[in-house]
């Protein structure tokens, strides 16, 4: 993701937008979360994969450096309301930093910058508040992670009048550098239809 979110960054591309339906945005949106990322995300303090796995450590913040650097894409899409049938890889390299209280990631898909992340930890029930900046005009979209071991889960929602649909970015890092991802969405929030999936390899530091 970044898993996007991942994807991005955890999955990439999506021909649906969680916050204005379906709209090409989402598919960069989860690509970026689901670098896990998601997404990822995905995404060394010490050894990384027990920063990815470790939900108990004392900064929380920094349980998310694993997703700065490059990482490599492979996806594949599927026929849906949201998503169109197809293959694509893409380069995504996420520019990271933290503060005392926040985490933030530029992240560029191919070159080319595409939106500012950032993350707010809630200690109540330990997950992060997610703020996607996308464009000048400051346009905000959001969503929430949670991280349970090695699997990253992004959730978010879209309301079309009286109509929810909801979004997931399922990352689960298999190694320190890599990334099984996939992205569904719901009409309940119980059954879940798989719209992509694919990997994220780590290539290249922050």
């Amino acid at each position: 993701m970044i898993a996007k979110q991942r994807g991005r960054l955890g999955n990439r591309n999506f021909r649906s937008d969680c916050e204005s339906s379906i709209n090409s945005r989402t598919r960069q949106e989860t690509r970026m979360h689901k670098l896990a990322l998601a997404l990822t995300l995905g995404f060394f303090m010490g050894t990384a994969f027990a920063s990815a796995q470790d939900t108990k450590v004392d900064r929380p913040l920094d349980r998310l450096m694993v997703y700065a650097g490059t990482w490599n894409l492979q996806l594949e899409d599927f026929d849906t309301p949201f998503s169109k049938a197809g293959k694509e890889t893409s380069s995504l390299k996420s520019k990271c930093w933290r503060s005392e209280n926040y985490f933030m990631c530029e992240q560029f898909e191919n070159g080319r910058s595409e939106q500012l992340t950032v993350y707010a930890y809630d200690a109540k029930d330990d997950t992060y508040n997610i703020y996607n900046i996308r464009d000048q005009a400051g346009s905000v979209r959001t969503g929430r992670l949670s991280i349970k071991d090695n699997v990253w889960t992004y959730l978010s929602q879209h309301q079309d009048s009286a109509k929810i649909t909801y979004f997931r970015i399922l990352n689960v890092f298999t190694t320190p550098k890599t990334i099984r991802f996939e992205l569904d969405y719901s009409p309940d929030a119980i059954h879940w239809t798989v719209m992509s999936k694919g990997t994220e390899k780590k290539v290249g530091g922050i």
